[in-house]
Formats: structure tokens, C-alpha cells, sequence
């Protein structure tokens, strides 16, 4: 999808050079149908930027506030309070009510995870549980498992295991588990978390041995982006200026006839 995206927006910036430099050319210099198309791409390359600049704002400006009260509601709970007093939720209201259930369905499939982690079928390869403030007394050590992934083979090979393990479930379940999993892991090594706002005892794709997550993911990417958000923020908005500048100036190459 991103490679489509950035097709297209190549395509719409060589249709925008050309219609620049039939602008700027001897034949059509001041040619009103020339400018006129120009301005049309000039706007919408203003406006797509003006978008794009808004994400990197709203990154910004989230306060941690904001993060803990949304981690704190569900999906429903969301729909509720913006469905006080009668009144519809609005499209972006209903969006981050969604996002809200897909985030606690990435969580729980972490926390199922983590349960079976580090247990008598899946003892953990640490020495002991030291690195961890709170411990569970069925937690074993001096094991082989380092991850989920050497977990989930070692539980497949155990019959009486039962449906505790994803080659037990509905292809429909093993689908949303891969997806997910793609965005837990490129969270988990790229920000040093787990979970988005929830988090389990134990890593899942980095190794066990390193101790329990120390964060979830959201304040993490919070504290991440916001440095480079703002310096890409002010970029985007000062690009924005020159976009309208230049959208402005360019009326004044249009000519009425060529004595002008």
C-alpha cells in the first residue's frame, strides 16, 4: 500500500514539473491554461501537505494523559460516553473506539502468551527470577525456552496440551495471530516495550533471559516520536507556507494575450 502511495504521488509530482515548465517555457509562457493547471496540482500538493503535517502535530501534542485515559476505557465503554445524551458518535470517535478494541486484542493475545511462558511445559532458560519484582510460584527455570517461538514448538509437541498453542486453532485465528505478531515484534525490537497499553511477564520475540518488559508500547512510541515530531511538524508547516506562496504568486504569469 505505501509503495502505491508513493507511485502515485511521484506520478502527480512529474505531471506537476511539466506543467511547470510549459509555464516557464517561451511557447506558453503566461499561457492561462498552463498556470491554471499548474495551480490546480500547487493546491493539492498544499493540501496533501497540510494532511501529512497534521499527523506528526497530533503525535506531538498527545499528553500522557490522554495515553493512560485511553488505555484505561474499552472499546464499549468509549461508545458509550460518546454516545451520551442521544447523540451519534462522530467518524473519528468511532475510529478511535475500534482502534481501542484492536489494541486489546493485541494485548490479550500477548498476556494468553505470556501465561504459558516460563511454566513447567515451557520452563524458561534463566537461572532464576531475580530481574523480576513479582514472581508466580509456578514460574520454572534452568529450562531451554528463550522465546514464544521456541515455546509454541516445544507445547506443540505435547498432545495433552491440548488447544494451548496456535497449531491447535481455526486458520481464522492463526491469520489475526501472524498479523499481529508482525506489529508485537517490530515493537518489542524496535522500542524496547510490550504490548500496546498492556504487557506481559515475559518477552515473547526478544529473549526471556533479559527480564520483564519495563514499559508498554504507546508511551514508549509517545516518548520516541516526540522529538522528531516536532522538528517534522515544523518542516511540514513551513513547506505548507511556501506551497501557498507559490500558489499565490503564480497568478500573476498568467497573461490575457501575448502583448502582456
Amino acid at each position: 500500500m505505501l509503495e502505491v502511495g508513493i507511485y502515485i504521488f511521484g506520478i502527480f509530482m512529474l505531471i506537476q514539473g511539466f506543467s511547470a515548465v510549459f509555464c516557464c517555457g517561451k511557447k506558453y509562457a503566461g499561457n492561462c491554461l498552463c498556470v491554471g493547471l499548474f495551480q490546480i496540482f500547487q493546491i493539492a500538493l498544499f493540501l496533501l501537505t497540510l494532511v501529512i503535517a497534521i499527523v506528526p502535530a497530533g503525535m506531538y501534542m498527545i499528553s500522557e494523559d490522554n495515553l493512560n485515559w485511553f488505555c484505561a476505557e474499552t472499546e464499549s465503554s468509549l461508545t458509550t460516553f460518546w454516545s451520551q445524551n442521544g447523540e451519534t458518535p462522530s467518524p473519528v470517535e468511532e475510529m478511535i473506539a475500534q482502534a481501542r478494541g484492536f489494541v486489546a486484542q493485541a494485548d490479550d493475545s500477548i498476556t494468553a502468551r505470556s501465561g504459558l511462558m516460563c511454566v513447567e511445559d515451557c520452563p524458561c532458560d534463566v537461572e532464576n527470577f531475580d530481574l523480576w519484582e513479582t514472581t508466580d510460584s509456578t514460574w520454572v527455570a534452568n529450562g531451554s525456552v528463550n522465546n514464544w517461538a521456541e515455546c509454541s514448538a516445544l507445547l506443540a509437541l505435547m498432545p495433552e496440551v491440548g488447544g494451548r498453542n496456535e497449531a491447535s486453532q481455526p486458520e481464522a485465528f492463526k491469520q489475526l495471530q501472524a498479523y499481529f505478531d508482525n506489529i508485537l515484534m517490530t515493537l518489542e525490537t524496535g522500542f524496547d516495550c510490550q504490548g500496546i497499553c498492556e504487557s506481559g511477564n515475559f518477552f515473547l520475540f526478544d529473549t526471556v533471559s533479559r527480564g520483564p518488559p519495563a514499559r508498554t508500547c504507546l508511551p514508549a512510541m509517545k516518548d520516541d516520536f516526540s522529538g522528531s515530531s516536532f522538528a517534522g511538524m515544523i518542516v511540514m508547516f513551513v513547506t505548507c507556507v511556501v506551497d501557498l506562496l507559490l500558489f499565490i504568486c503564480m497568478f500573476k504569469q498568467c497573461k490575457k494575450d501575448d502583448s502582456e
